[in-house]
């Protein structure tokens, strides 16, 4: 069975592929564009065997240990991935990231010369955990704790970007990596099949989300059964509307389709009456011109939404 191992992580955090594949990525030439609409931004794609294998877990153990006839497992393939509009928002929050490291880094700095803070331990534990918040940025700079040559009591905090290593990053912004467990497809092949995960994700969380079916805290079987179901039952409801959508020439997401009909709802008109009845008439409100254009696509009869009246007596009335 193959594989599929996404190395990307959201973009609410700056995180490039691993600083091990700069070079990989640094190499342009090897890079094909792949197919997409003229309205997003350009995707190049590179398939490679992995250059860095992972170690084997039984490494440390003795020879003696290992079976003489164990088979290796084939390396595993690569397919780099590269999206002009992420390089730029990632290097936007590379920025925003480097200045609030470098404005944390400076009020330490400003306790340590005050002397707020004298105990050396004590300093390197809060340089320690600062560069802990910010591992990625942190690795590009190298800071020091240092005495003054005057007064053995007074110390400061010394910082330098390392321009190697902040440069070495550059190639990785807007990448991300695909680890696949066996060769075989055309790297477009790939990149297509991890788009439509990805889309198959976003449509659980929309969906799961409004259906009010999110956090999981079923602990039966047949429950979490029946919260599976609903959820497959609503991806293929939600991608046959955007579907039919498309096929018109109407690309909007989901979370824009849905913004735009959330206005039109059912509402309930009370009519009271002489002889002491009140009727209760729940109807469909009148859609806009934007939310017609789209039921026209579905072909859904807004015009012959269902009525329900219901006739309430005078004590029910009353009480309501």
């Amino acid at each position: 069975m193959m594989h599929l191992l996404i190395l990307h992580l959201p973009d609410t955090i700056w995180m490039a592929p691993p600083p091990k594949y700069s070079q990989e990525f640094a190499q342009e030439d090897q890079f094909t564009l792949v197919g997409q609409r003229e309205d997003e931004p350009p995707v190049k794609v590179r398939m490679l065997v992995d250059p860095y294998p992972p170690e084997p877990e039984d490494q440390d153990k003795p020879a003696t240990d290992k079976p003489a006839d164990k088979i290796k497992d084939p390396p595993d393939h690569l397919v780099l991935c590269r999206r002009q509009g992420r390089r730029q928002k990632q290097a936007a929050i590379r920025s925003r990231v480097e200045t609030k490291f470098l404005d944390l880094l400076g009020k330490l700095a400003v306790r340590v010369e005050t002397g707020r803070i004298k105990d050396p331990d004590k300093i390197h534990r809060l340089i320690g955990r600062l560069q802990q918040r910010h591992s990625r940025v942190q690795r590009c700079y190298t800071v020091q704790l240092k005495t003054d040559e005057t007064s053995a009591s007074k110390q400061r905090l010394e910082w330098q970007r390392i321009a190697e290593d902040y440069q070495g990053d550059d190639p990785l912004l807007g990448g991300y990596v695909l680890r696949l467990d066996q060769d075989g497809g055309s790297p477009q092949e790939w990149w297509k099949l991890y788009t439509t995960l990805a889309k198959a994700e976003a449509g659980f969380r929309a969906l799961k989300s409004d259906l009010g079916l999110r956090p999981n805290y079923h602990q039966k079987e047949i429950r979490v059964a029946g919260h599976v179901f609903i959820t497959v039952l609503a991806y293929h409801l939600m991608w046959s509307i955007l579907q039919t959508l498309q096929a018109a020439g109407d690309h909007r997401s989901w979370e824009t389709i849905r913004c735009l009909l959330q206005t039109q709802a059912y509402t309930t008109i009370l009519r009271p009456t002489r002889e002491g009845k009140l009727y209760r008439v729940r109807r469909a409100g009148q859609p806009e011109e934007c939310q017609k254009a789209i039921y026209e696509i579905l072909k859904v009869g807004w015009r012959s939404l269902p009525q329900f009246t219901t006739i309430m007596e005078k004590s029910s009335a009353t009480t309501l």
